[in-house]
C-alpha cells in the first residue's frame, strides 16, 4: 500500500466519522430528555374476599390425583412385556 492510498483511506475514515456524527445529531436529538411517566401503584399482599359461589368447601378440587382403572404397571407405555 502506497503513502497516497493510506492518506486517502485515513481522510475517508475521518470524513465518514464527521458525517455520521452530524447525521446522528439530527436523528437523535439530545436537547429534551425529560419525559412524563405514570406512577405504578404498590402491590399489596392482601387479596379481596373471594366469591363464595366459586370458592367454597363443597367445590371440586382440580389438583386432586385421579386414577383410572386398576393398573399396577409403573411404565404403561413401555411395550417390552407385550406379546406383539
Amino acid at each position: 500500500m502506497k503513502k497516497n492510498d493510506l492518506a486517502i483511506l485515513i481522510s475517508a475514515i475521518i470524513l465518514s466519522a464527521i458525517i455520521s456524527i452530524l447525521i446522528s445529531k439530527f436523528v437523535f436529538p439530545t436537547n429534551n430528555r425529560q419525559q412524563q411517566v405514570d406512577i405504578v401503584p404498590t402491590i399489596s399482599s392482601r387479596f379481596p374476599k373471594l366469591d363464595p359461589s366459586y370458592f367454597n368447601s363443597k367445590s371440586i378440587d382440580p389438583t386432586q390425583f385421579i386414577v383410572i382403572g386398576n393398573s399396577a404397571n409403573p411404565s404403561p407405555f413401555n411395550s417390552n412385556s407385550s406379546g406383539l
